[in-house]
């Protein structure tokens, strides 16, 4: 089987399609590569590489895949599938990149935890909207099929519909993208440059973007030390934030907007300190940047909230739900400065290492190899849910 199909349609962009974009451009040095997807969409405009083709789907009908090819797509697009494919025996791996991509939106409505009847009526959605996840997770798990990127993804499946122990398939960054920067400045002391990469969106990333702002702004009044925070990344939550905190707060706050390439770089590189989740995360410590990995919520997140370093953590945990994981953060806002301060080489160089050892190309390669060899969910199995 040398036959790969990436499918991942997306007309915004994020942490997820730069991801798959990548996976199709790495494995097309093993298979042959097609991206299916819809016009208008991201991964499409943006993959140019040689050895990878795009095809267009159409949208009143389906398209008949080989079946002994191979489809790659997020566990999240699983439902749509039978909608964009025949039946056939094509194999497809399913790669969970957010803990909720099989739970249904409804459960992330924390709101509804302060409601008394919310178990109760957790059962009822479970009985009515919960099915056909459960049906795909637990079909898709019992054919080796279902991977996930992290341990926080693998709890919340295990949370939520009872399948445990899902084999990792870690999230990446290309060879060429880790470059360790020797010269990067040894004290902070007088002024530091900090970095936010990643979409601003109104959904999980908005309420930890506003809780970094804050925190900066309260040291940066307490130690006179200036602070400029440059925001990479666009989304609908960059007008929120705008509105929100203007008038509240002194510190300079840059919104640089979407950057790639040797412009993000040149970012990243001039930084002092990164903030992220995800993907974006190990972008910044493949760069030697000391990075802090961030939480995420869909509610307002207190003052008292705790930072760690990327190295802080295990099993390829790239950001948790505060609101329903207990978690062991240790640092505030002017101890993680301090340590900046003090301690950066080290950090850096532990940043740096804890990226390559767990999220580089080449795991990559290897344990995906590993995962086909033996899944064998095809879409013909889908058409039953």
């Amino acid at each position: 089987m040398n036959k790969l199909y990436v499918y991942y349609p997306s007309v915004i962009s994020g942490g997820a399609e730069y991801l798959f974009k990548r996976s199709a451009e790495v494995l097309s040095e093993s298979y042959d590569v097609t991206i299916l997807d819809v016009e208008g969409s991201w991964l499409a405009r943006n993959a140019s590489f040689d050895r990878v083709r795009v095809e267009y789907l159409s949208s009143d009908k389906r398209k008949k895949l080989n079946p002994d090819s191979l489809l790659l797509t997020a566990a999240s697009k699983a439902m749509e599938l039978p909608r964009r494919f025949e039946s056939s025996g094509c194999k497809v791996i399913l790669w969970n990149i957010h803990p909720y991509n099989l739970i249904p939106s409804v459960y992330r409505l924390k709101f509804l935890q302060r409601i008394g009847a919310f178990e109760y009526f957790k059962k009822w959605v479970s009985a009515l909207i919960n099915r056909r996840y459960k049906y795909i997770t637990t079909k898709a798990a019992a054919h080796n099929s279902l991977f996930v990127m992290d341990d926080e993804s693998s709890k919340s499946i295990a949370n939520y519909h009872n399948v445990k122990n899902l084999p990792f398939l870690p999230v990446f960054c290309l060879n060429k993208m880790f470059h360790y920067q020797i010269d990067r400045k040894k004290s902070t002391y007088g002024s530091i440059k900090v970095l936010w990469l990643g979409r601003v969106d109104l959904d999980f990333k908005i309420h930890i973007l506003r809780r970094v702002i804050l925190d900066l702004e309260s040291y940066a009044f307490q130690s006179g030390i200036k602070i400029t925070l440059t925001v990479i990344g666009d989304g609908p939550g960059k007008e929120y934030i705008q509105k929100e905190l203007s008038g509240k707060i002194k510190l300079n706050v840059i919104f640089a907007g979407e950057q790639k390439g040797a412009q993000l770089t040149s970012y990243i590189d001039e930084a002092d300190i990164g903030f992220a989740m995800g993907v974006s995360s190990v972008e910044l410590s493949a760069r030697g940047l000391p990075t802090i990995l961030l939480d995420f919520s869909y509610s307002n997140i207190s003052d008292d909230y705790r930072y760690r370093w990327i190295f802080e953590n295990e099993n390829y945990n790239l950001g948790r739900d505060i609101s329903t994981i207990q978690y062991s953060n240790k640092w505030c806002m002017s101890e993680l400065l301090l340590q900046l301060n003090n301690e950066g080489k080290d950090i850096s160089i532990a940043c740096f290492n804890y990226a390559y050892e767990n999220h580089s190309e080449d795991l990559f390669s290897v344990v995906f190899k590993e995962s086909v060899s033996n899944s064998f969910l095809t879409i013909d199995d889908l058409y039953h849910v």
